[in-house]
Formats: C-alpha cells, sequence, structure tokens
C-alpha cells in the first residue's frame, strides 16, 4: 500500500509542460496535507512511531552545468526519486510543494545549489532526520552522473555519497531507482522488493 509506480519512459531532455502541471499539482497537494499534520504535531522531534533513519526530506537537484535540457530534473529528479522511496510504507518522505514552501526562506536563492547546511536546516523545520542533495553533472557523449549526498541530520554530517551513471537517453528512472535503493540501504531497509 502506498506505493508510487514508476512509468516508463522518462525524457532524458525536457518534459512536457501538461506532466510539469500535473507534478507541480500532485506536490502542492502533498504540501498541504503534509503542512497540516506538521503543524498539528509540532516540530519537537520524530513523530511517534517514526524511526529516525527513515524520515528523509529530499533536497533539489543541482544542474552542474546548467543545461537547459536537464532543468526539468531540479524537481523532477526529486520526485523520481521520491517515487522509489515512497514504494516502502515505514519510510517518511518530504518532496514536492512542502520542500518548495519550506525553501522560501530569504537567506535561500531559489535557483541556487542547495548547501549541507541548507538542506539540514531544512530537514529539522520538515522535522525529519535523514536530508539528501543532489546533482546532475553531463558526461561526453550520452552520459550523465546523477549524485547524492546523504545528511544525518541530529549529527549534521554526511553519511554517504551514492553516484549512478546512466546514459542520457536511457529510462532515467532506472538510475533514481538504484539511488533510492542505496539510500534505503542506509536505513537499514529491506529495499529488494
Amino acid at each position: 500500500g502506498g506505493a508510487t509506480r514508476a512509468s516508463g519512459g522518462t525524457p532524458a531532455r525536457g518534459v512536457p509542460a501538461r506532466r510539469k502541471g500535473v507534478l507541480i499539482a500532485i506536490a502542492a497537494l502533498a504540501a498541504v496535507l503534509i503542512a497540516g499534520a506538521l503543524f498539528l504535531r509540532g516540530r519537537g522531534g520524530p513523530g511517534q512511531g517514526v524511526d529516525p533513519r527513515r524520515s528523509i526530506l529530499i533536497g533539489f537537484f543541482s544542474n552542474t552545468r546548467q543545461d537547459p535540457g536537464l532543468d526539468w530534473l531540479r524537481i523532477g529528479g526529486v520526485e523520481l526519486l521520491a517515487q522509489w522511496l515512497s514504494r516502502w510504507e515505514d519510510v517518511q518522505v518530504v518532496v514536492g510543494e512542502r520542500l518548495l514552501g519550506l525553501a522560501r526562506r530569504p537567506e535561500l536563492d531559489r535557483g541556487a545549489h542547495l548547501s549541507q547546511n541548507d538542506v539540514i536546516g531544512l530537514a529539522k523545520q520538515a522535522g525529519v532526520w535523514t536530508a539528501t542533495t543532489g546533482s546532475i553533472f553531463p558526461r561526453a557523449g550520452d552520459s550523465l552522473d546523477i549524485t547524492v549526498k546523504v545528511y544525518d541530520v541530529a549529527r549534521g554530517q554526511l553519511l554517504s555519497t551514492e553516484t549512478v551513471t546512466t546514459a542520457a537517453s536511457a529510462d532515467l528512472t532506472l538510475a533514481f531507482r538504484e539511488l533510492a535503493s542505496r539510500i534505503l540501504q542506509l536505513a537499514a531497509v529491506d529495499a529488494g522488493g
């Protein structure tokens, strides 16, 4: 239950405006629900029954070479990674509009790369205990490096850096699936299914 299935064929270059609109609408609904739950629960720590290692804020992906064809992955990468992480019911994931709402602070430039301190601060606001930042690095030819840095929020420390190299023309959902599996292993979640 609660599983989000990724559909095949995510284009490597650009996303149709209609799909972006649907993603934004879904993220907005999720943000309202999460914001209401956080408001009612308070911000004193993980909620009852929440394993701190199994709550995660997925930070924006940075387009390291500022390739316009990869700009959609700034938020699209967050959504793709969330699709795979949210397949496990015991993992709480903060993404989408909730992340955008948290990032609307004067000291954060909306288009800038999130630093370790930025993403840890956002995760503390969201009441989660693991945070990530990501980057997309186009290589020569048709390949991309997709990297995720995973942070322990309570200690403010880097737990791991995970990179997957894939063809830009490939189904990127598979690369994000691999990254999600590696993140879940850090949280001791059975990622085999």
